[in-house]
């Protein structure tokens, strides 16, 4: 039942309705139709090379995510305007460790950005959001671990309004 709720919850974000209906929508004419996912709170990064790990020393940092159903746009920080582009290829689940050698799969989305050479990779479900940075000319590859913080009183911000090209 649990799954099937879930489940439910990534349709209802993945559909695509009208442009201008309901709240978390850009407001001015030529925005790009987003919805609000979720704010997620940095919970840790780590430094993978030759099979060891290494945590990086963070600052406290949010991401506001936001998603048309076809593209994720993942902010960093709560003012920022800057945001990074990830296009979804799988829509049917995300593997979690549910406990130790035990995997099971919960709904979400999984995407994927290419810019200067580096590739990144976003694990999105509704507790929680992983990105995973692939350098080209690196043997170093890095793990960002954030949490779901709760929506506060249901208010949802307003997506930046970004023009069309």
């Amino acid at each position: 039942m649990r799954c099937f709720r879930q489940a439910l919850f990534w349709a209802a974000l993945l559909a695509m309705p009208a442009a201008g209906d309901g709240p978390g929508r850009a407001e001015s004419p030529g925005a790009l139709d987003f919805r609000f996912v979720g704010r997620y709170q940095l919970r840790r990064q780590v430094k993978l090379k030759d099979g060891k790990a290494f945590r990086v020393a963070i600052d406290p940092m949010v991401y506001r995510v936001y998603t048309d159903g076809v593209t994720i746009r993942l902010f960093g920080g709560e003012e920022s305007e800057g945001f990074t582009a990830f296009t979804i290829y799988r829509n049917d689940g995300v593997l979690v460790p549910s406990s130790e050698a035990v995997f099971e799969t919960v709904p979400g989305v999984q995407a994927r950005s290419m810019v200067g050479n580096v590739l990144k990779q976003l694990n999105l479900t509704r507790a929680r959001l992983t990105l995973t940075k692939f350098p080209a000319f690196s043997e170093l590859v890095q793990v960002t671990y954030a949490a779901r913080i709760p929506d506060e009183g249901g208010s949802r911000p307003q997506p930046p309004t970004i023009a069309s090209p």
